[in-house]
């Protein structure tokens, strides 16, 4: 979660270690989203309802039903907004922490 440095440094290195093509998800594209080959951008909707962003990130999850769904929320906005949702969203994603991701293996969080 998020368009900034932080989640395609991040993308980048989850990319290059396991070829894997992240989403970005966000409110707003930045530059750095339309040149990324590491990742991929999804708009979600701007939303002061936390309720309807859970519903709207468990439904991009449900859209690849055979793929475990990390969720990394890089900005300190997103880390608040995901701690009062975590509840709803533990069913469909594994959560963790992007400062956990980048310092050692990003997938270390499902091992």
């Amino acid at each position: 979660l998020g368009s900034n440095p932080t989640s395609h440094r991040l993308a980048s290195k989850i990319y290059r270690k396991y070829k894997i093509t992240c989403y970005i998800l966000d409110t707003k594209r930045s530059v750095a989203d339309i040149f990324s080959s590491s990742s991929k951008f999804l708009k979600i909707t701007e939303s002061k309802s936390s309720a309807l962003t859970a519903e709207e990130l468990i439904y991009l999850a449900k859209q690849c039903p055979y793929t475990l769904s990390i969720l990394i929320p890089c900005s300190r906005e997103y880390e608040v907004l995901i701690d009062g949702m975590k509840g709803a969203l533990e069913s469909s994603f594994v959560i963790s922490s992007a400062e956990d991701a980048l310092l050692s293996s990003p997938l270390n969080v499902i091992l």
